[in-house]
């Protein structure tokens, strides 16, 4: 067997072996540096998220604080405008909106609800919304188009809590309109088929009124009934001319 007698090269006097580094350095080119890249940015990553979730508590917090002590509507309109991602803000709103109602504003009510609708769609506040808007129709005169929306409003939210005081509510939009029959059919529906509510009181109350207001009207048309017509009057005979006197001699 032949021995490799040949002399192996030998690397020039102060250079090292540079297997191992090729290898660490293409390692590093190809994993490490993204490796560090990315390290990085999950780092960055994790600051931003962690000082978003930080400023939006703290806006949380700052938003509740101002719905506790607001007393006013421009302290209310302070915070739906400047919190609106809060959950303080949806809140605030409907506040505004009352304040507005009670001040008999319903216009600026209405508007109010209506902006509430606009960015809270899905708000689990969204049907009060609803009901405020309805609630200024009727407030407006706008009688037909209050008990249509009433009407969606009960169909849309049966187990609502408001949704008993919208079919009191269509009830009472008959009796603006004179159809008494109606609101009364509509009144002891209501309190027959719910015995245990909490709104039954008012339901009693408004079935009281309108029977007496139904009672009022069957007497006067009974009196117009078997009242006599008036005959016309007769003229009264004209006096008898004096008489002429005779002429003097």
């Amino acid at each position: 067997m032949k021995r490799d007698t040949e002399p192996k090269a030998v690397p020039p006097a102060g250079q090292e072996p540079t297997s191992e580094l090729q290898s660490l350095t293409e390692l590093w080119r190809e994993y490490g540096i993204p490796l560090l890249i990315g390290g990085v940015l999950i780092v960055i990553g994790v600051a931003v998220v962690s000082l978003y979730q930080h400023s939006r508590q703290a806006a949380v917090t700052k938003a509740a604080q101002m719905l506790a002590r607001a007393q006013t509507p421009e302290e209310l309109q302070a915070i739906a405008t400047g919190y609106g991602s809060t959950p303080s803000a949806p809140l605030a709103l409907l506040t505004l909106g009352a304040h507005a109602f009670a001040d008999g504003d319903y216009e600026r009510a209405q508007e109010i609800y209506r902006n509430f609708l606009q960015r809270y769609p899905k708000n689990l506040m969204s049907p009060v919304a609803e009901y405020g808007a309805a609630a200024c129709l009727e407030a407006v005169g706008q009688i037909e188009a209050a008990f249509d929306a009433y009407a969606r409003f009960a169909t849309a939210h049966p187990d609502h809590y408001l949704a008993a005081g919208a079919t009191l509510a269509r009830g009472r939009c008959l009796e603006q309109q004179g159809r008494l029959d109606d609101a009364r059919t509509i009144y002891e529906d209501f309190i027959a088929g719910h015995p245990d509510s909490g709104w039954l009181g008012q339901a009693k109350d408004a079935l009281l009124f309108v029977n007496r207001d139904l009672r009022a009207q069957a007497t006067t048309a009974a009196i117009q009934a078997v009242a006599p017509q008036a005959s016309p009057a007769t003229p009264a005979p004209a006096p008898d001319p004096a008489p002429t006197p005779e002429p003097t001699p």
